[in-house]
């Protein structure tokens, strides 16, 4: 039946199990494990080891713990979440809500059929992965590689990554993207950003393209098959653009060939290390 507290606490493991489990606050001196056929709903939720949550909805003001975190069934709703080690967060298809997320490891997300909003910041130590129906944010950062895909629209704050950041969707907003190493961005439909920046190489496909600002420390190849409003694109190797109309502020390829086909084409400065090739 329905597992109701004032609150619960543990030296060593906490397990509690019911068709429904509401607890204001609980604490595990290892590890805490919930199991409910229905919805699970905490205040704040402390383990000393690992975290183990199965329920067919669950919300926390506060879920921390010093291991892993394995959360699934959905909708999840949560407000702070702190991981020590790794998190894997499966909805089964519910919406995923998170404030401020922070792992001390590798992150997985998976809300299938169900959305993925992060209304604050969602930082992993080490990689983060993401998949949803739609992703909204927030801010995303990574210390070593991020990947968010989606069948349907992208749209945050900013995202950061320590090597690759890799961004799959119908269509993607971001003002502000950093990847240390290379920067992927791929949609059926626009792209809109405002400044993106790779360590290595940069590649854009896209329906259409807008943005203030691109950089790369490598190869930079844009493949728009309608219009591309571009602000500065600056390469750090070769520069390979195709594009419906083009108009750009300024262009650069600061080792290698700029390569431009287009359609009508305008803008300010085109400039090369080597080759020039402008077919428009």
């Amino acid at each position: 039946g329905a597992v109701k507290l004032d609150s619960a606490t543990s030296g060593t493991t906490l397990a509690l199990s019911g068709t429904t489990i509401a607890v204001p606050t609980l604490n595990a001196g290892s590890d805490l494990t919930l199991t409910s056929t229905g919805a699970t709903t905490l205040g704040t939720a402390t383990a000393g080891g690992a975290a183990t949550v199965t329920a067919s909805q669950l919300t926390f003001t506060g879920l921390t713990t010093g291991g892993n975190a394995s959360l699934t069934g959905g909708p999840i709703s949560g407000t702070t979440l702190k991981v020590g080690n790794d998190l894997a967060l499966d909805s089964s298809g519910g919406a995923v809500v998170l404030g401020d997320a922070t792992i001390g490891r590798n992150a997985s997300v998976t809300a299938g059929a169900g959305s993925l909003a992060v209304t604050g910041t969602f930082a992993s130590t080490g990689a983060t992965q993401a998949s949803a129906a739609t992703i909204t944010g927030g801010t995303f950062t990574a210390g070593s590689s991020l990947a968010l895909t989606s069948p349907g629209a992208i749209k945050l704050n900013a995202a950061t990554s320590g090597t690759t950041l890799a961004l799959t969707g119908a269509t993607i907003d971001a003002p502000t993207l950093n990847a240390g190493t290379d920067l992927t961005l791929t949609s059926t439909g626009a792209t809109t950003l405002g400044t993106a920046t790779a360590g290595g190489a940069l590649a854009i496909t896209a329906d259409s393209l807008t943005d203030t600002s691109l950089t790369s420390g490598g190869n930079t190849t844009l493949k728009i098959a309608k219009a591309a409003t571009l602000g500065t694109v600056k390469a750090g190797s070769n520069l390979a653009i195709t594009a419906g109309p083009l108009s750009f502020a300024a262009l650069s390829s600061g080792t290698g060939a700029t390569t431009i086909t287009s359609g009508a084409a305008t803008g300010g400065t085109i400039a090369a290390k080597t080759s020039l090739s402008l077919i428009s």
